[in-house]
């Protein structure tokens, strides 16, 4: 019977100077209140077998022994490492070197994930790679692929462990004015994440540089205590195409060189990043957009965009506003002309005629702007997609026919089929002709940016 992490380890011993393709120990029993470290005596057996992917999680792992890295002699044939869940601080001296030597011999590393230290988490999400998540295959490097359907963890508890109450003291006065910090990356690195690692203050003195980034395609830093790392830099240009910095105080990185180095971001997610305030300096954004096709900022309590906002983004066909508080779709949204979803927005206080007029001048200037005439039919073609947005079926029948039809936009098809759906001769539960039936609205008592008492409703799209 295997009760613990160093009886797991010894599995591995009739493998020894052989190949594996994983080595997966998950949530191995270890007793309340107790913790690991993992010693040269606990992985010899390990070190000596050729693994492309380990997988120690969840398994209250708390550090590494100083002689850890002591005749290891297969750290080549590591592809993938998984130490998530688990409770790995970088507060102790030792941890924080040995934790970056150890990566500094992983010279075939390509994928590392250190999330959810070091504090238990009721729900850990692993990334989608085979043996961790039952998928055979890798898949690429797109946040709907890479990361599972993400859903924040309900609450944090701590685990219990002795000498808890005097930790918090302790690391202020042994770390507080530590040096600037350089660390190199292995040169195949390609996915780095660390997402929902805590920690305490005191380090806010602390500089980080990360070298070895070329490679770097896939970072996630989301819910990471990013004070730790306040002067977090990269040395060298960075070639990322997804960047995670969730929960991160956008402060803490749009007035420091943070993005300096980080140029063709195809996919940038800054949920819950309190990006209210820093949107009414449109170039603190502006600056950062202009290679994003996917741009993510939903949950920053935004109310007001710069005109300007968006005026450097050349490829943002996405855009994700849900959890905010708009009072209507923001000019600056309206000048994204590649713009082609946009998604979730049941941030806008708008109601659904209002938001078919806003689609409406939006084709019209597109038109324009193109040289094309404004009828509806050229109107059609640019909004594509966008159009079924607009849950048409919950307009008034005598406001659809005196302010749609008009307009020329929908089809003759759309058009008699709505008539059928308005007169009752045709009924559907979900949809007619795409577009949803539906109502968006949610009410929201207490209105903040209201001094009435008067019920408010946000769109849920």
């Amino acid at each position: 019977m295997i009760c613990s992490l160093s009886d797991a380890l010894k599995i591995v011993f009739p493998f020894q100077n052989k190949s594996m393709q994983a080595v997966i120990f998950k949530q191995i029993g270890t007793p309340p209140g107790n913790s690991v470290v993992l010693t040269e005596t606990m992985v010899s057996y390990l070190k000596n077998v050729c693994i492309k992917t380990l997988v120690l999680a969840e398994n209250d792992i708390v550090g590494l022994a100083p002689n850890i890295l002591a005749a290891f002699h297969n750290a080549h044939c590591f592809n993938t490492i998984v130490l998530s869940g688990n409770r790995f601080s970088m507060i102790s001296g030792s941890n924080y070197g040995l934790f970056f030597a150890l990566l500094n011999q992983l010279t075939n590393l390509e994928i590392f994930d250190f999330s959810y230290n070091p504090v238990k988490y009721n729900k850990i999400q692993y990334l989608k790679i085979p043996y961790v998540c039952r998928t055979n295959h890798f898949q690429p490097l797109e946040e709907k692929k890479l990361i599972q359907e993400f859903q924040t963890p309900r609450h944090v508890k701590r685990k219990s462990d002795h000498g808890n109450q005097c930790i918090e003291s302790k690391l202020k006065s042994d770390i507080q004015d530590r040096p600037h910090k350089t660390f190199a990356l292995p040169n195949k690195l390609h996915t780095l994440r660390m997402s929902y690692y805590l920690s305490v203050d005191g380090y806010n003195n602390q500089r980080l540089t990360l070298k070895n980034v070329s490679n770097l395609r896939h970072l996630d830093f989301s819910y990471f205590q990013m004070n730790v790392f306040k002067g977090i830099t990269f040395d060298g240009q960075m070639n990322l195409e997804h960047l995670d910095v969730s929960g991160i105080d956008s402060k803490l990185l749009l007035e420091t060189p943070f993005f300096n180095s980080i140029t063709s971001i195809s996919t940038l997610i800054m949920r819950d990043a309190n990006l209210g305030q820093i949107f009414r300096d449109s170039d603190l954004v502006s600056n950062i957009v202009s290679t994003v096709n996917k741009f993510d900022i939903s949950g920053n309590s935004i109310w007001y965009m710069n005109e300007f906002t968006f005026s450097n983004s050349k490829k943002l066909k996405h855009l994700i506003l849900s959890n905010n508080i708009l009072l209507k779709i923001p000019l600056a949204v309206t000048h994204i002309d590649t713009l082609e979803i946009l998604d979730k927005a049941d941030s806008i206080l708008i109601d659904e005629l209002t938001l078919f007029k806003t689609l409406d001048k939006w084709a019209t200037a597109q038109c324009k702007l193109k040289d094309k005439n404004t009828s509806g039919e050229e109107k059609r073609q640019e909004l594509g997609p966008l159009l079924f947005q607009v849950r048409i079926p919950l307009i008034p029948l005598q406001t659809f026919s005196d302010e749609i039809v008009g307009t020329g936009i929908l089809t003759n098809h759309e058009q008699l089929s709505l008539f059928k759906y308005y007169s009752g001769v045709e009924k559907s539960a979900t949809s007619v002709c795409g577009f949803c039936l539906k109502p968006r609205r949610q009410k929201i008592e207490d209105w903040t940016m209201e001094k009435s008492k008067k019920r408010s409703y946000i769109a849920n799209w």
